[in-house]
């Protein structure tokens, strides 16, 4: 069973922790130095979390990782292309 939707995740080395993130060397890169972990919710923390929610708009996805519309737009295309050359090369 995980965590509920509303309690920030505790394992910040997981590759899917969106607020905090151990860099090789150790340190710690805070994504969100606004954000308060005693408040629960006050931002998304686990990206697994958030693709149980469902489909969510490129503005949506933006939010969430601090980035603008169309970087998440040019991640998805680059993303499709990638998916587009592993099935041709598959297929071949």
């Amino acid at each position: 069973m995980g965590l509920g939707e509303d309690v920030p995740c505790p394992y910040v080395r997981c590759r899917h922790h969106l607020s905090i993130e151990v860099t090789p060397g150790g340190a710690l890169r805070v994504f969100f130095p606004h954000w308060l972990p005693s408040v629960p919710a006050a931002v998304p923390t686990c990206s697994l979390a958030e693709a149980r929610k469902g489909r969510h708009t490129a503005d949506e996805v933006a939010a969430v990782f601090g980035l603008r519309e169309r970087q998440v737009l040019e991640v998805e295309r680059r993303a499709f292309a990638k998916i587009q050359k592993a099935l041709a090369n598959r297929v071949h």
